[in-house]
């Protein structure tokens, strides 16, 4: 099992990474390798596999994570199962079923953006993927065919914000080009957090079931991982002081 993140630039520190990496470890009882593709080792733990973003600039910030499809990425082995996660995830509760969740060599685990108005755009959360290595190599090779060309195009026929959105649609466009079929992983698994988005609470509602999505510090216990959200342009960085639910989830 092989977990892979991205830290590009100062967004955010290691201890974003690190605690993501501690709160695998402390919510599963699966063994894996955890890398962090990254422009500044400084500060992390020495159990994350810092790799090494040869020209930062070379792409824009996440579209550096196309090349976690690159065969041989990091020298992992073909076939070898592989998530992707992005490291503003929290950690609530066991996820040994998200470790473990089935995928074929034929399939690409993913998580159905729920609570979004646009999945005609684009239904997957490109902050999570799960897929043997080496089945999504196709993904790679037509990025770096005119990898000037992409970060922009979504957002230039409006189905991505702008300047440089749109690295999901690109992962959901061609899945099917691997010869992949798509596996969504249950729906209520996973949540997003923005205070400034209670649209989040009626979506829940609507498409999940009538339950309190996030109440007193709380969310619903089937949600194993929730993802910071930034939709409709409400900024939402991972900013622990201003969030005291999140102290009891924070192991750095």
């Amino acid at each position: 099992m092989n977990i892979l993140t991205l830290k590009k630039g100062n967004k955010y520190n290691s201890s974003i990474v690190n605690n993501l990496y501690l709160s695998i470890k402390k919510n599963s009882s699966i063994e894996f390798n955890f890398f962090c593709y990254t422009d500044d080792t400084d500060g992390l733990l020495e159990s994350i596999i810092p790799v090494i973003i040869n020209n930062p600039e070379e792409f824009p910030v996440h579209w550096h994570k196309i090349e976690f499809h690159k065969a041989g990425f990091a020298g992992i082995k073909p076939n070898e199962d592989v998530i992707i996660m992005d490291i503003d995830m929290i950690i609530l509760q066991n996820i040994d079923d998200i470790l473990t969740f089935p995928v074929k060599e034929n399939e690409f685990g993913a998580i159905f953006r729920w609570w979004s108005m646009r999945t005609n755009w684009c239904p997957i959360n490109g902050g999570f993927q799960k897929f043997k290595h080496g089945s999504t190599d196709f993904i790679w090779r037509k990025f770096i065919e005119k990898p000037n060309y992409w970060p922009t195009y979504y957002s230039s026929i409006g189905e991505a914000a702008p300047p440089y959105m749109g690295e999901q649609n690109f992962i959901h466009h061609n899945i099917e080009n691997c010869g992949l079929e798509r596996k969504y992983l249950p729906l209520d698994w996973f949540a997003k957090y923005n205070p400034l988005q209670p649209e989040l609470f009626d979506f829940w509602k609507e498409k999940i079931r009538d339950t309190d999505y996030f109440k007193n510090g709380k969310f619903d216990p089937s949600i194993k991982v929730v993802h910071f959200s930034n939709g409709k342009g409400k900024h939402n960085s991972m900013e622990l002081h201003n969030d005291k639910w999140l102290k009891k989830y924070w192991y750095v």
